[in-house]
């Protein structure tokens, strides 16, 4: 009888990492003698959530917070990683087409990976759905197979394979794989892939001058098909935004009197006022070093400046009968932002963003930022979405799981329509790539850098962070602009290489045309 090894859980306790083993009998985990677990992801989770019961051998209370996800073994679209058996019979009965698939990681034996597609049978659950089939495929020495003779070398080799040919059950039955359940989440380090995957789909299914129903149409399509299905994990301590349309005439003291209530110290706009000879908001603030009187309160122009991108106008309210209580409050006015479409880079969106936070962050008992552009969704929801995602990397780090697609099915829960086209949709990827890809550079940065100790010096380095941070950002961008720049020239390249050719053919053909007319001359 094989008894499995044990496994070597490794938690970071302060600056040390530390190592506790895992008993696994076959039939469960534990550590050695605490609860049991039927799979490892329970066992994890348990301790994670169970703060205070986990120690080390001298006693110091072990916490977890995040896991350090290894990379996914495939960027095929159809890999959905940690999903349980449960939750993928509901994804593919919800789709109910027999032959989708999907594949993810195995939660009793980890290391291997299951196959779940929907058969054409009916499952004798009292479900009274499609059966659906779990198929286990064994990784041994970094090769893949069903059982039997055949492996692959990678686990998209062994899905082609059997994609064609089909899978025979123990039982005799036929299991063919005829479409995929594409998956939205991927691993925030691994976004790059997912977006030049996404690119790459739509060119290979665009023809001429159709649109393509693949990629980022096909990922955004699905979105607009669905009421709210899947909702994310409340996180514990959850960043909080008003998102809400511009200011009619008629509103502009409501607006003023929900900035007061909610102890708002931080707007961001994302429109200008006129925009096309059409009215987008009506200016709520005062002129520059002006008073407002709005309702019950009055707000004061303190000073108004200009960026790159964005206007910061500093104001301060006060209640009519309170004058001396009174709070400053920042307003961003993002103006970059194109009347129809999105911003060709997303550098200056991010560049914004951190601003914004930073001076959000200067307010120990602030209330939500208020977020707005015209109709209150389509702008502001691309922006809320990018926050939002960018928040969860910062907390949980480069490897984590982001689920775009999901994140915007939450926040549609709570303000419908936000997010409002596809190509808003494929510019929260691009910011989202961006964002990774100038953490990434400034993560090795710091590491070639010096420890640095102590408070005082740590606010400047966070200052320098920023300022660091905002010129990876606009770096990256001018990068990526400069490739763009090139690929418009090599595709003009190629359309003056086309307009030769056709210059060619007209040529030639004129040339046999007048050969003809010349031999109906002599005859």
């Amino acid at each position: 009888m094989n008894v499995p090894s044990p496994l070597i859980f490794d938690p970071r306790v302060g600056e040390l990492v530390t190592h506790i083993r895992i008993q696994n009998t076959g039939d469960f985990y534990d550590l050695y003698g605490g609860e049991k677990f039927a799979t490892l992801s329970e066992l994890v989770e348990y301790y994670t959530a169970e703060n205070g019961i986990l120690q080390d051998k001298d006693g110091t209370i072990i916490e977890l917070k995040y896991p350090f996800n290894c990379s996914d073994p495939t960027t095929e679209r159809w890999y959905h990683g940690h999903l349980s058996g449960p939750n993928a019979e509901k994804l593919l009965w919800e789709r109910d087409e027999p032959g989708t698939f999907l594949v993810r990681e195995s939660l009793s034996k980890p290391g291997d990976f299951v196959l779940s597609v929907l058969t054409e049978e009916k499952s004798k659950a009292s479900s009274g759905g499609r059966r659906v089939s779990h198929i286990k495929i064994m990784c041994q020495n970094d090769r893949y197979t069903v059982g039997g003779t055949e492996m692959f070398d990678t686990l998209a080799d062994l899905m082609e394979h059997y994609k064609r040919k089909g899978i025979e059950e123990m039982s005799g039955t036929w299991v063919h794989l005829k479409q995929p359940y594409f998956s939205t989440r991927v691993n925030a380090a691994d976004i790059d892939s997912r977006v030049r995957l996404l690119d790459q789909t739509a060119e290979r299914e665009n023809e001429g001058d159709k649109k393509s129903k693949a990629g980022f149409w096909e990922e955004f399509d699905a979105l607009q098909k669905q009421e709210t299905k899947n909702k994310l994990q409340e996180p514990g301590d959850p960043k909080v935004y008003i998102a809400c349309q511009g200011c009619l005439a008629t509103t502009v003291n409501d607006f003023w009197q929900m900035v007061w209530q909610e102890r708002t110290r931080v707007i961001v706009m994302t429109t200008r006022e006129v925009e096309k000879g059409r009215n987008k908001c009506v200016p709520y603030w005062p002129e520059s070093e002006g008073s407002k009187e709005v309702g019950l309160y009055v707000v004061t122009s303190v000073s108004e400046r200009d960026a790159t991108d964005y206007k910061i106008r500093v104001m301060e309210i006060s209640p009519l009968d309170q004058s001396d209580s009174v709070r400053t409050i920042w307003h961003y006015q993002y103006l970059s932002w194109p009347d129809h479409g999105v911003p060709e880079e997303p550098g200056g969106v991010l560049s914004f963003l951190t601003q914004v936070n930073s001076k959000q962050a200067e307010f120990a008992n602030a209330g939500p930022m208020i977020i707005h552009c015209s109709a209150g969704i389509g702008r502001t929801g691309t922006i809320v979405v990018i926050d939002m995602i960018i928040e969860t990397i910062d907390t949980k780090g480069l490897d984590c799981d982001i689920d775009i697609q999901k994140t915007i099915q939450m926040v549609r829960d709570q303000r419908s329509g936000m997010v409002q086209t596809e190509a808003q949709y494929k510019f929260i990827y691009l910011a989202v790539l961006e964002y990774i890809e100038a953490s990434k550079t400034y993560n090795k940065v710091r590491e070639r850098g010096v420890a640095i100790e102590g408070r005082g010096i740590w606010v400047i380095w966070n200052q320098i962070h920023i300022v660091l941070h905002i010129a990876l950002l606009s770096q990256v961008s001018h990068k990526r602009e400069r490739e763009r720049e090139r690929e418009r020239e090599r595709e003009r390249e190629r359309e003056r290489e086309r307009e030769r050719g056709r210059g060619r053919l007209k040529r030639e053909r004129d040339g046999r045309k007048r050969e003809t007319e010349e031999r109906d001359e002599e005859m």
